[in-house]
């Protein structure tokens, strides 16, 4: 099992609201697909975002769904640039 911390960024969503880890981790998982998706697939990414939409204060994650995470975090391609989705993506590596 590992243990995602739920951390505020200063990135902010709206005037009162910054980004926390959960938030960039649903902005991973609903990227546009660049193929077609199985159902196992679909039913792994819903679960997920159930998980990071708890808003909860961390995430439980069993060890495959941690890997499938940090590839995906690895593997995230951003519009942005900011020095807190370096502080997130080295984060996500150093649980690895």
């Amino acid at each position: 099992m590992k243990t995602i911390e739920n951390k505020t960024t200063t990135i902010a969503l709206n005037e009162n609201t910054f980004a926390k880890y959960g938030d960039l981790l649903i902005s991973i998982l609903n990227r546009p697909l660049s193929k077609s998706i199985d159902l196992k697939s679909m039913r792994r990414d819903l679960r997920l975002f159930d998980i990071f939409d708890a808003k909860g204060e961390s995430f439980e994650l069993n060890d495959e769904d941690f890997k499938y995470v940090a590839t995906l975090v690895d593997e995230s391609e951003w519009v942005i640039k900011h020095k807190d989705i370096i502080a997130f993506a080295d984060y996500i590596d150093s649980l690895k």
